[in-house]
């Protein structure tokens, strides 16, 4: 792999608990039987462009990512998720704020091939946007099998009016209202 590229094998019976960073463009995670992989991002203000592929190959294989990401310059992040095995899990929870004319994309593919049963995916990705601007999500799921579980959300738009309002009310300035409201938006839990 070239520089800009980092691979992780996650063995069978273990786990991996990580933060990424921005010193790789490209990573990419094998998941044997009964691993697990707890990944996050968090990105602010930066320009970003990151392809993150993993690969569900262990029975009883499970991922769970979350990234939260305040964009002033131009961010894309595409997750591609293969579930290669019976009873694997993907959560996965995109939540990102777009300010001035900046652009964000969520791109995440998650395939199941026939014969991978008892899998489950989720994907969840919203956008709330502070300016002008053309923010994208694409959730993607090619499922080729009947017994599994999926769901997807995708969201873009403003914080809403009341919500504004009822901060204001407390003596909150807008700045200091949207201020709170990123901040909570953002949380990685």
């Amino acid at each position: 792999m070239g520089m800009n590229n980092m691979k992780y094998v996650i063995e069978s019976d273990k786990e991996l608990i990580l933060e990424l960073d921005n010193k790789y463009d490209n990573y990419e995670f094998i998941l044997n039987d009964n691993s697990y992989l707890n990944l996050k991002q968090i990105y602010n203000l930066e320009s970003v462009n990151k392809i993150i592929n993993i690969d569900l190959n262990g029975i009883n294989s499970k991922v769970d990512y979350r990234l939260s990401t305040l964009a002033d310059k131009d961010q894309s992040f595409t997750l591609n998720i293969n579930h290669n095995n019976k009873n694997t899990i993907s959560n996965v929870i995109n939540h990102g704020v777009v300010i001035n004319s900046s652009k964000l994309e969520f791109v995440v593919n998650t395939k199941i091939d026939k014969g991978n049963s008892k899998s489950i995916l989720n994907q969840e990705s919203r956008i709330i946007t502070m300016g002008d601007n053309n923010s994208i999500i694409k959730p993607n799921m090619f499922i080729e099998e009947y017994d599994v579980e999926a769901r997807h959300a995708a969201t873009i738009g403003k914080f809403s009016k009341d919500d504004i309002f009822y901060l204001r009310s407390k003596g909150l300035t807008e700045k200091e209202a949207n201020d709170i409201l990123i901040k909570g938006f953002l949380e990685v839990k």
